[in-house]
């Protein structure tokens, strides 16, 4: 986990080589968006950096894993701003495409957070933004599903 709280993914993209690239992973999980939706960031521009730094790894022979955003709720205090239910739906569209497009992996780690409204359920989160425990326990298998299963495949 090399996440730094409060990162955009323009910063994450500059991070990419030393952080990632550098440690020749097999695979990498891409999961980011919320800093950057929070300052007004549209989602084609974080579905472009997410784009940049999955080529960048896959031009390095590392195979691609995006995450969804995860949603928000403005259940303890008002956080979510910019960050409404449309937004993080449209990102995740846009997200979900480029991965058909590209063949990488989508992992959905919304909709297990997300209430009948799209927001965070109360019970899953810290603040409204980040997830809690029971929230992270949601979000776990289908990370580790997905790794394993690509982990499965690279060993035949």
């Amino acid at each position: 986990n090399r996440g730094i709280g409060g990162q955009t993914t323009s910063q994450l993209l500059l991070r990419e080589r030393a952080d990632a690239l550098k440690l020749h992973p097999s695979a990498i999980v891409l999961e980011a968006g919320s800093n950057d939706m929070r300052l007004g960031f549209a989602p084609e521009a974080i579905r472009d950096h997410f784009l940049t730094m999955g080529e960048l790894a896959e031009a390095h022979h590392i195979a691609v894993f995006v995450a969804t955003m995860t949603p928000t709720c403005d259940c303890f205090r008002p956080l979510s701003g910019p960050r409404t239910v449309e937004q993080i739906h449209h990102l995740n569209e846009l997200l979900a495409a480029m991965c058909t497009e590209k063949h990488w992996t989508l992992i959905d780690i919304n909709t297990s957070l997300s209430d009948t409204s799209g927001h965070m359920r109360r019970e899953l989160t810290v603040e409204g933004v980040h997830p809690n425990d029971a929230g992270y326990a949601l979000i776990a298998p289908p990370m580790e599903q997905a790794l394993h299963a690509y982990g499965s495949k690279s060993h035949r």
